[in-house]
């Protein structure tokens, strides 16, 4: 009895044809993980670095030097970091500087910011790889801006801006969000005139930092 061979002329799988397009689809794939991954790791770092305050800090943050540009608000800026260098004690201080080129935190005023955003900490850093696969981040540079007008486009008063103040130096020591509506760290804390920094917040300052509460 003789079988009938379903398969037409020029479908045979094993011909260059469907190697190539094998090939292809294996090839896209890839590509395809490639990207993703390459995505992945980009926002990754983008919110390590912007978003998330805990995840970089100054390794000397005993003693941290400061650029105040001159400006209507500069005074208002010192205290908010005098502030922060009472609550921490003996941990932390601030030393003003003269020029942006000696500060490790440098403070930009800045007419209006973009979306909600009222303060932001930018955030510079190198990353090294060592031959052991070990890689370490170094932060380098750190940028507090701070925005005279709200999202609205109203001017800010000097009591919101003390408080944005407070709130952009947390990040820059390290802070991130807090849930807790009466924390200095709070979102849009401007807003609920919150101008003192709580135990927790001196807590979690703590805790990041390794220091002993």
């Amino acid at each position: 009895q003789r079988t009938h061979n379903p398969l037409v002329v020029g479908s045979n799988p094993s011909g260059p044809n469907f190697y190539i397009k094998l090939v292809l689809i294996i090839m896209k794939k890839i590509f395809s993980l490639i990207l993703c991954l390459f995505i992945i790791a980009c926002c990754y770092h983008a919110v390590k670095a912007e978003n998330d305050g805990t995840a970089l800090h100054w390794d000397n943050a005993q003693t941290i030097k400061v650029y105040i540009p001159h400006h209507q608000y500069s005074t208002t800026l010192r205290h908010a970091f005098e502030y922060w260098d009472r609550s921490a004690g003996t941990r932390l201080h601030f030393v003003m500087v003269s020029s942006p080129n000696l500060a490790q935190d440098e403070v930009v005023f800045v007419d209006k910011l973009q979306g909600t955003t009222v303060g932001l900490t930018e955030k510079k850093w190198q990353k090294r790889e060592f031959a052991n696969g070990k890689e370490t981040t170094k932060l380098i540079g750190m940028k507090i801006y701070i925005a005279m007008k709200d999202p609205q486009g109203n001017q800010m008063k000097r009591d919101q801006i003390y408080t944005v103040a407070l709130h952009e130096i947390g990040h820059s020591l390290g802070l991130g969000h807090s849930d807790d509506p009466k924390s200095i760290m709070y979102p849009n804390s401007y807003k609920y005139g919150i101008m003192e920094v709580t135990k927790q917040d001196m807590k979690n300052l703590y805790n990041i930092h390794g220091w002993r509460y």
